[in-house]
């Protein structure tokens, strides 16, 4: 304890991402209003917590989801520092969202208190069991928002700043909505729709490579936003036909 504060340490002995936040869920102390998360490579704005408490209060949301900007310790190359890569796509405050992550957010208690919602355990492994949540939650009727003001700075390794790595992430990524959707009952015509635009942003990612600068040293941010497209379609395909690509399983 230090200055009012509770100082709480747990191990969670289970792998995988949702395991972990499933225990925080029931860490919250049971006089807790609500509950703030933040990532360990991630350093909080000073005024974070205030504006994420304010438009909770503001919005009597369930929900509230912040701003994520990227900071490189290392030197990285030009692209990825011209390109928008690693940041979250801004909204307006108070604004729905299906956008946002628990890397930043806030829940009310009456979420995991009232509504019985947990992170879904099956996404351990592949990643994007707070998609899930955040969609779960709002097709519940509560209020998923956006608060542009609560940032958080996430530190960048190198060794995330290539292209395979963002190839390898936008793939995933695209799997998991795709299989967040079809695990909450995505009709067969929203599916179709689905691999649909999947096969449209591969389409349109393979021609805005085929139409940037040469890879290699000139790389440019608009080829490799090309790569992203593509992976995030093909992922997209894979999703909604039930692959899972296991990022967080163990090796």
């Amino acid at each position: 304890r230090n200055g009012g504060a509770e100082l709480v340490y747990a191990a969670e002995p289970r792998p995988g991402l949702a395991a972990v936040r499933n225990r925080l869920l029931e860490l919250a102390p049971p006089g807790a209003a609500a509950l703030a998360l933040i990532d360990d490579d991630e350093v909080p704005e000073p005024d974070w917590l205030d504006a994420l408490i304010a438009e909770w209060r503001r919005t009597g949301a369930g929900i509230v989801a912040g701003r994520v900007e990227p900071h490189f310790p290392e030197p990285v190359p030009e692209w990825v520092r011209r390109g928008p890569f690693f940041r979250t796509a801004r909204q307006l405050t108070g604004a729905p969202t299906r956008r946002g992550g628990s890397c930043n957010c806030l829940i009310d208690a009456r979420v995991f208190r009232t509504l019985g919602l947990r992170f879904d355990e099956s996404y351990s492994e592949s990643g994007g069991e707070d998609t899930h949540y955040f969609w779960s939650v709002a097709a519940m009727g509560e209020r998923v928002v956006w608060c542009d003001d609560a940032v958080v700075t996430e530190w960048i390794p190198r060794e995330r700043a290539t292209v395979r790595w963002l190839a390898r992430r936008e793939f995933r990524e695209g799997g998991t909505v795709a299989l967040v959707e079809r695990d909450l009952g995505a009709s067969r015509l929203r599916r179709a729709a689905r691999v649909i635009r999947g096969v449209v942003r591969v389409g349109q990612g393979v021609l805005q490579v085929g139409t940037s600068p040469p890879l290699g040293p000139y790389l440019t941010a608009r080829a490799v936003q090309g790569l992203k497209l593509a992976a995030r379609g093909a992922g997209m395909i894979a999703g909604t036909l039930g692959m899972r690509y296991r990022e967080y399983a163990r090796p």
